[in-house]
């Protein structure tokens, strides 16, 4: 993930000021906790804002990469779901 990220451009003002960060979509039904962990690290660390789109979940670790969005999106009818692991 981190190799395909160091390629992408967020759009960016003239002064190469982020002015709106990539975002990646997310749905899972789940998966294992410590990659859920990863992602979301890899996330924040390049300031990728996250979403769940209208209709779709993101159960267990999707929920925890989620949150390493740094903008957090739900749209309509979307489904985050968490538990104790």
């Amino acid at each position: 993930m981190s190799r395909l990220l160091d390629r992408l451009q967020p759009c960016a003002d003239l002064n190469g000021r982020v002015v709106m960060p990539a975002t990646v979509s997310l749905r899972s039904a789940g998966g294992l906790l410590d990659d859920g962990y990863l992602m979301g690290d890899t996330f924040r660390q390049y300031g990728l804002a996250t979403v769940i789109e209208n209709g779709k979940a993101c159960a267990s670790s999707c929920a925890v990469a989620f949150l390493g969005g740094t903008k957090r999106m739900l749209e309509d009818d979307a489904v985050i779901m968490c538990h104790a692991p």
